[in-house]
């Protein structure tokens, strides 16, 4: 019994090995759903059928009669491709047995034989069809075993004198069972894991398509966003009594910080640089609003505190996302060079006197915008020289980090800043982006870099 066992699992094998490759053919992609069109259907009938005449072939002869695993075909190509496909497996694969075959059960074989593929199909159009699933490893196991037990009481039914059937059955009854059993449920767990390589590639597709749309949108939305900063190219603003350059890199296609710079109606340069708490697509509609309602309430004679609490109290009411933007807001006066400015709680910036001497501009206090509606704010005055630049920055520049995990940090600010003290606005924020660059090695950015200058020349 042992041996015998062991034979059929071996002629088995090839017959699994055969359904294995079909399940990976491009056209049975829809089976795997449980869509099967008519062609399918043929193909599934005519290739398990001739599977299911080589269990008969490659069977064992025990007491006159054939010891396969032949309803192996039949019964898989029932349950893959309805009731076509598994008629069309198992009477093909009975005719067989019919012609070919000469064995004291062949009789019993042709019914159950016919029978396996038959209802397979039947299971396949009451449920596959219906719900787009096959039968679970377990299912399809105990399908096979009901089979061939079916097959079983045929040979006791028909095979005369009974002895002989018992006998019979004695001695093929469970190691065919067995066989038939492990094969079928081997197959269903080939053809899980194919089913969840299928459902694995469609998730991926949809991300990656998903994934191609979100992108072209933040592509566009990037442009939006960058088109609302001012440009520095091809030729930078200038005046003739002061110049400037600015540059906004960020970390997300889309990020949340910004620079503007206009003149107000009485003639003076207004410079504004912000951050805004968040990253993405929120932060840069929150830039937006804010950029927007700083250009927009601006007016004559105002001083930089009198804006930011206009501006703090429009963007507190209805913050729903609880946002809030640092923000550093400067107005130039190029008849005097007097310098009016307020923060809300920004890194302070930094003066270059006359090209030589670098220096902290020390700045009031200010709590953030968009926080609480009740802030207050102070302006500060300086006058700057001829000469003087005015460099602002956020806090990507000062907390960038490299693969070690230290940050560039103000007091290399402000040491490389000296080092270049000299040099035009272009080529200070230029020269200080690329030394951020530098100092990442490659490093995720993991915040906006912003920098603007402003040299104040005087009327000559």
């Amino acid at each position: 019994m042992t041996h015998l066992l062991f034979s059929l699992i071996n002629n088995m094998a090839v017959v699994l090995v055969v359904a294995y490759l079909v399940t990976r053919a491009t056209w049975f992609e829809k089976t795997l759903g449980g869509k099967v069109d008519a062609e399918a259907q043929v193909k599934i009938g005519l290739i398990f059928a001739l599977l299911g005449s080589y269990g008969t072939l490659s069977g064992t002869t025990v007491l006159n009669a054939a010891a396969n695993t032949r309803y192996i075909g039949p019964l898989i190509g029932g349950l893959l491709g309805g009731p076509l496909a598994g008629l069309t497996a198992g009477c093909l694969a009975a005719l067989h047995v019919r012609y070919f075959g000469n064995d004291i059960a062949m009789l019993p074989s042709v019914i159950s034989t016919i029978t396996a593929g038959l209802a397979g199909g039947i299971f396949h159009a009451c449920t596959t069809r219906r719900t787009g699933t096959h039968l679970e490893v377990t299912g399809a196991t105990l399908f096979a075993m009901v089979v061939q037990i079916f097959h079983q009481s045929l040979l006791l039914l028909l095979i005369r004198p009974f002895a002989t059937a018992w006998e019979l059955v004695n001695a093929i009854g469970i190691p065919m069972f067995l066989a038939n059993a492990i094969g079928t449920g081997i197959f269903f767990y080939f053809l899980s894991n194919t089913n969840q390589e299928r459902l694995t590639r469609q998730q991926r597709d949809h991300y990656l398509g998903q994934k191609q749309k979100i992108e072209g949108e933040l592509s566009v939305a990037k442009d939006i966003q960058m088109s609302m900063v001012p440009k520095m190219h091809p030729r930078a603003p200038e005046w003739p009594e002061g110049s400037l350059y600015a540059s906004l890199r960020s970390a997300r296609e889309v990020g949340g910080d910004f620079y503007d710079f206009y003149l107000d109606p009485e003639g003076k340069l207004i410079v504004t640089i912000g951050d805004v708490s968040d990253k993405g697509v929120p932060a840069a509609l929150f830039m937006a609003e804010t950029r927007t309602l700083l250009k927009g309430m601006c007016e004559p004679g105002q001083m930089p505190h009198e804006l930011l609490e206009r501006v703090n109290r429009e963007l507190e009411d209805g913050n729903a996302l609880s946002m809030f933007v640092t923000l550093f807001l400067a107005k130039l006066d190029f008849a005097t060079g007097e310098l009016w400015f307020s923060s809300a709680g920004h890194n302070p910036p930094l003066i270059v006197r006359q090209g030589r001497r670098v220096e902290w501009l020390k700045l009031p206090p200010g709590m953030v915008l968009g926080a609480f509606a009740t802030s207050t704010f102070t302006t500060e005055r300086i006058v700057l020289a001829p000469g003087d630049t005015l460099l602002a920055y956020t806090d990507g520049v000062t907390e960038a980090m490299n693969p070690e995990g230290r940050m560039y940090s103000e007091n290399r600010l402000e040491t490389t800043l000296q080092g270049m003290a000299g040099g035009t606005p272009q080529e200070l924020v230029e020269g200080l982006d690329a030394s951020v660059k530098a100092f990442a090695r490659g490093a995720v950015q993991s915040d906006d870099v912003t920098l603007i200058a402003v040299r104040y020349k005087g009327r000559g």
